[in-house]
């Protein structure tokens, strides 16, 4: 992925991040499903979650040079551009974090 695209890919998610976060929040006005409405803490969790992937991409593929084929950054990438990359992927893939398995269950 080209830097430019990784730029554009990672601000739309979180702009989209953002626009869920608002509505978590009540600052912008949206429509519950049919279910009934989400706790606002699962929009506001959600959103960051959008936010940080967004972060992720841009740092990864814009400032790191994109993952090898082994899927790791390249050699030398300093700790702190490691650790944006990689801090979203870990959590989501955590299995002692079931957090996504609660949303949508009654």
């Amino acid at each position: 992925m080209s830097p430019r695209a990784a730029v554009v890919i990672g601000l739309f998610s979180a702009a989209t991040g953002v626009l869920i976060i608002l509505a978590g929040l009540g600052v912008l006005r949206a429509e519950p499903s049919p279910d009934g409405p989400a706790p606002p803490w699962v929009l506001v969790c959600t959103g960051l979650m959008f936010v940080f992937v967004g972060a992720a991409v841009i740092v990864g593929f814009a400032v790191a040079g994109g993952s090898g084929p082994d899927g790791d950054l390249p050699a030398g990438t300093p700790f702190t551009v490691r650790l944006i990359y990689q801090r979203p992927d870990r959590v989501v893939r955590q299995p002692e974090l079931p957090a996504l398995d609660c949303v949508g269950r009654g």
